[in-house]
C-alpha cells in the first residue's frame, strides 16, 4: 500500500476513482491486469499531472494502452513520482512541525524572562532588551518559514493546476469539468443555466486529409476563441471534453445573454479558416440545453441533443428541459 495521501481517502472517493478507472480502461482498450489498472488509477487520482494528461490524451485520441506501453509508462512515472510526491508531502509537514517547535521554544524562553523580571524588577532595561532580541529572532524565523511554506504550497498547487489543464489547447480538461461543473450546477439549481456542447464536424477526416499538425492547430484556434469569448463581460468556463468536443457554460442570470454568447461563439467557430492552406470549409455543430442540478443527467441530455443534430444534418439546436 502506498503511503501517499492519494490513497488515504474515504470509501466513496475510492469507489469513484475505481469506477472512472474501469471506464477509462475500456476507452483505452486496455487489458484488465494489475499493472494497467494501477497506471490508469494513478492517472485518475491525478497526483502526477504529466501522467494524467498522457493517459487522458491517449483516450481522447482513441489510442490503445497496450501492456508494453503500460509497463513503460509505469517505469517512467510511478516509481520516481511516488518518491517526489512523498518527499513534498513530508517536507511540507516537517516545515510546519519545525516552525511550531521553534515557536514554542522561543515562547518558553520569553516566559522564563518574564518570570525573572518579576524577581528582579530593577533590571527592567536588561530584560526588555533580551525580550526584544528574542522577539526579533522569532519574527525573522516566522517570516522565513512562511516564505518556504508558501513556495512549497505553490509548487503543490501548480501540480494540481497542471492536472486540470489540457496540454494541447491549455483549456481546462475533462477531469476538471467532472470536479467543477457538478458543483456549479448544484449551486445554481434555482437559476436557469444553459450548457453548450460544440463538436468539430468530420474532425477525423480533417486530420486524415490535412494532417494531425493542422488538426492540432485547429483545436488551438478553437480554444483561443473560447478564451476570448468567455472573458470580459461574459465570464464562463470552457472544457475540452473530447478529442474534437468542447463543453461551455456562461455565468449569467440572463438566459438570453447566455444563448446569445453561445450562438456568437458558434458562428465564429464556423468562420475559422486556414487561407494559406486553402481551407475554408470548417464546420462545427452545437447543442444547447437547460441544465439540471444532476451533472450526469445534464451531460447525457447534452450529447443526445448533439445526436439529434448529427442525424438531421443540422448545425445548432436549443433544447429545453
Amino acid at each position: 500500500m502506498s503511503k501517499r495521501i492519494a490513497y488515504n481517502v474515504g470509501g466513496n472517493e475510492q469507489v469513484k476513482y475505481h469506477t472512472e478507472t474501469i471506464s477509462l480502461m475500456r476507452n483505452l482498450k486496455s487489458n484488465p491486469n494489475p499493472i494497467n489498472y494501477r497506471l490508469v488509477y494513478e492517472a485518475v487520482v491525478g497526483d502526477n499531472p504529466i501522467l494524467t494528461n498522457t493517459i487522458y490524451a491517449m483516450a481522447q485520441s482513441n489510442d490503445q494502452l497496450t501492456d508494453i506501453a503500460a509497463i513503460r509508462l509505469s517505469q517512467k512515472f510511478l516509481t520516481s513520482h511516488e518518491n517526489d510526491e512523498e518527499h513534498n508531502y513530508i517536507n511540507f509537514h516537517i516545515q510546519v512541525i519545525d516552525a511550531f517547535e521553534y515557536l514554542l521554544e522561543k515562547l518558553n524562553e520569553q516566559q522564563e524572562l518574564i518570570k525573572d523580571l518579576t524577581k528582579h524588577p530593577d533590571d527592567l532595561r536588561f530584560y526588555i532588551s533580551r525580550l526584544t532580541r528574542s522577539n526579533n529572532i522569532l519574527l525573522k524565523k516566522a517570516k522565513s518559514t512562511k516564505t518556504d511554506m508558501v513556495a512549497l504550497r505553490a509548487k503543490m498547487v501548480g501540480s494540481k493546476e497542471a492536472i486540470y489543464t489540457d496540454l494541447l489547447t491549455q483549456l481546462k480538461n475533462e477531469l476538471h469539468m467532472k470536479h467543477v461543473l457538478p458543483e456549479i450546477l448544484k449551486r445554481t439549481s434555482t437559476n436557469k443555466i444553459l450548457v453548450a456542447l460544440y463538436d468539430i464536424d468530420h474532425f477525423d477526416l480533417f486530420n486524415i486529409t490535412h494532417g494531425h499538425y493542422l488538426g492540432d492547430s485547429l483545436l488551438r484556434s478553437c480554444a483561443k476563441l473560447f478564451d476570448e469569448s468567455l472573458t470580459g463581460d461574459h465570464k464562463g468556463f470552457a472544457w475540452r471534453s473530447g478529442p474534437d468536443e468542447f463543453i461551455s457554460i456562461i455565468i449569467s442570470d440572463d438566459v438570453d445573454i447566455q444563448l446569445s454568447v453561445f450562438e456568437e461563439l458558434h458562428s465564429k467557430l464556423n468562420r475559422l479558416q486556414f487561407t494559406d492552406k486553402g481551407i475554408d470549409d470548417i464546420h462545427c455543430s452545437m447543442s444547447v440545453i437547460e441544465s439540471s442540478s444532476d451533472f450526469e443527467e445534464t451531460v447525457n441530455r447534452l450529447y443526445r441533443a448533439l445526436d439529434v443534430i448529427k442525424n438531421t444534418a443540422g448545425k445548432a439546436i436549443h433544447v429545453n428541459r
